[in-house]
């Protein structure tokens, strides 16, 4: 038997080189600019609702497939 070695998935590669770079963006802001990022914590979350919102809701199929709201209740 032949064993094959199987390349690494894109997505997983640019899942890694993302979340290195999260991390990496927060440690700095937290350790330089910390009285700033705790200043407009409160302003950053409340104008990044909508963008949560209409990314994450990609994720369960959106609101067609739910069964209908005209159907009898047995």
């Amino acid at each position: 038997m032949e064993s094959r070695k199987e390349k690494p998935d894109g997505k997983n590669v640019n899942v890694f080189w993302l979340t290195l770079g999260a991390i990496s963006l927060a440690y700095y802001l937290w350790g330089w600019h910390k009285e700033h990022v705790l200043q407009y914590w409160p302003i950053a979350i409340f104008l990044l609702c909508p963008l949560m919102h209409i990314f994450m809701h990609g994720g369960h199929g959106g609101h067609g497939g739910h069964g209908g709201h005209d159907q009898e209740r047995r």
